[in-house]
């Protein structure tokens, strides 16, 4: 279960978000959103793609938000309370990052109600972007809590997870600059992923190399399927952003349609697709998905995925 953060942590958010938002700068870099590999980008003006920024930054916030709190709250308690299946460093460890995510949720659903009270939550389970169905949305909760039968999960974290890694990065580094409290959450966030890919690599020595290759054949095509579904194909959380950015400045609404179409486009885009996962940006998990002939067929969801010899 997802909790307030405590009376530390609070004063913890304080701090790190005590200052006002400038809003004159972009929240996220625009070379990594979506609309960017549109060829409508370059029609918007320059308050239009800041302004597409700032919403894909919020996003992203509220993206890595749901990720994290759904982790914290199935995968990682069903791993943790079978110490002798994954031992008990390991187990000590899970209940460390489980801890992470929930003070990471609570970092990330701060700055966004922050700038926007009456639209972003801090009531857990809770967003504006991101609306699944909710069939898709129980499914999900039931399956996330089955690690040992779905060990495809594993793959799901430490790809999310390495792809953290470089989003944090970029914004620390983004030229021109990311706002202040962006590139401080940022900092905040990347201390700990890098422990997470490390805990990571250690479940699929566990849970992935000791199966058998039917069970992992079935479970690399779910993978690929909840990559396509979730993860590299911009749909309704996507799609929202535009309708945001839309409502808040009318002059778009004869872009509107078209705006959607060239989104939904970027399916099968590579160079979109290279702008979330490739091997610059997910160099261990790329290097285990060539060790392992069910990947072989990756590249077919994730366009950027070039499959190299692991000998």
């Amino acid at each position: 279960m997802i909790t307030e953060p405590s009376n530390i942590e609070a004063k913890e958010l304080a701090a790190t978000f005590g200052d006002l938002i400038d809003r004159s700068q972009p929240f996220y870099p625009a070379e990594h959103t979506a609309l960017y590999f549109t060829p409508l980008w370059k029609e918007l003006t320059a308050s239009q793609q800041l302004r597409y920024t700032q919403l894909y930054g919020l996003y992203i916030n509220e993206q890595t938000a749901f990720f994290e709190e759904s982790l914290a709250r199935t995968v990682l308690p069903a791993l943790y309370t079978n110490p002798k299946r994954i031992g008990a460093q390991l187990a000590e460890n899970l209940k460390e990052f489980e801890a992470d995510e929930r003070r990471h949720t609570a970092w990330f659903r701060k700055l966004n109600n922050q700038i926007a009270p009456d639209t972003f939550s801090l009531t857990p389970n809770t967003y504006h972007f991101i609306q699944i169905p909710r069939w898709q949305s129980v499914l999900t909760e039931a399956l996330t809590r089955q690690p040992w039968l779905l060990p495809c999960w594993i793959w799901v974290m430490l790809v999310q997870e390495e792809r953290s890694i470089f989003i944090s990065q970029t914004c620390i580094n983004s030229r021109p600059g990311i706002e202040p409290h962006f590139i401080e959450l940022h900092r905040k966030h990347l201390a700990d992923e890098v422990h997470h890919v490390r805990w990571d690599l250690e479940l699929i020595d566990i849970l992935w190399k000791k199966r058998s290759r039917p069970t992992r054949v079935i479970n690399a095509r779910l993978f690929q399927w909840m990559m396509a579904e979730f993860f590299t194909t911009p749909k309704r959380a996507a799609r929202a952003v535009v309708n945001q950015l839309v409502d808040e400045h009318s002059e778009l609404s004869e872009l509107h349609g078209p705006l959607m179409n060239q989104l939904a486009h970027l399916q099968h885009d590579r160079a979109y697709h290279a702008s979330l996962y490739n091997r610059e940006k997910l160099p261990r998990t790329f290097a285990l998905f060539d060790l392992y002939p069910e990947f072989a067929k990756l590249g077919e969801t994730l366009l950027a995925y070039d499959r190299q010899s692991a000998h």
